[in-house]
């Protein structure tokens, strides 16, 4: 179909010639396009019957067959099949469809188990960056505390002002992080099969992700800030 549209835009290709392999030879069919590759590519591809060329031992014939079996039960009876047609051709290399897909994304799957270890990093720097920085700040700002608790402040107004400021803090860098993933995902369409890199749903899906590990983180400093006595705050002053 593409080599079709390509030399006769405008015309039946049926009659045609069309030189491949030092040879002129005559159209007799178009054949749609078919996707020769994990990412769907197709490329203009010429068939031959294998009458006229089934001579040349040189070529390699691939054929495809559907079986519900096992293939240690399947490969005997392929043998006896391809004899009785010819007992000179070779059956070799033979492959499950399972098989030789999984051998041919292989790379794509590293690169994808890659993707999953570095973002679970990145999780967990993330909980442990706003951990740490909201327990430096809590432990910096017990006077504080003690003073909003000593004026009639509630536990539970301490641990939503120490949520809150670190939330707010996981919020400004979602933001920038969502800008340069969005205009970033072209990086990933290499290594996707027809599927979306930039996705509304999947980006918020991973920012209310990244925000509940950033109220997780934060959850712990607030709940120590809540237990400080007003009394004690002043006496280690």
């Amino acid at each position: 179909e593409l080599i079709a549209e390509r030399l006769y835009p405008n015309e039946d290709p049926i009659g045609g010639n069309v030189r491949v392999g030092g040879r002129n030879w005559e159209v007799i069919g178009v054949a749609e396009a078919v996707p020769f590759s994990e990412e769907g590519a197709t490329a203009p591809t010429v068939y031959l019957p294998h009458t006229q060329f089934g001579d040349n031992r040189n070529w390699a014939i691939i054929q495809t067959v559907r079986s519900t079996g096992p293939l240690s039960d399947l490969v005997p009876r392929l043998r006896e099949e391809l004899r009785a047609v010819d007992p000179n051709l070779v059956l070799y290399r033979v492959r499950t469809m399972e098989s030789l897909v999984a051998g041919r994304m292989a790379q794509q799957r590293f690169a994808m188990t890659l993707m999953w270890v570095f973002a679970g990093l990145a999780a967990v720097l993330c909980a442990v960056g706003i951990y740490g920085v909201l327990s430096y700040m809590v432990s910096q700002r017990v006077h504080e505390v003690g003073i909003r608790m000593a004026l009639g402040a509630q536990r539970a107004d301490v641990r939503r002002l120490v949520v809150g400021r670190g939330l707010r803090l996981a919020a400004v860098g979602l933001a920038f992080g969502l800008v340069g993933g969005w205009w970033g995902m072209s990086a990933l369409q290499s290594i996707v099969f027809e599927v979306p890199v930039r996705d509304p749903w999947v980006m918020g899906l991973v920012a209310s992700g990244l925000l509940a590990v950033s109220w997780l983180s934060a959850l712990i400093p607030a709940l120590r800030a809540a237990r400080v006595e007003p009394v004690r705050a002043f006496q280690s002053d």
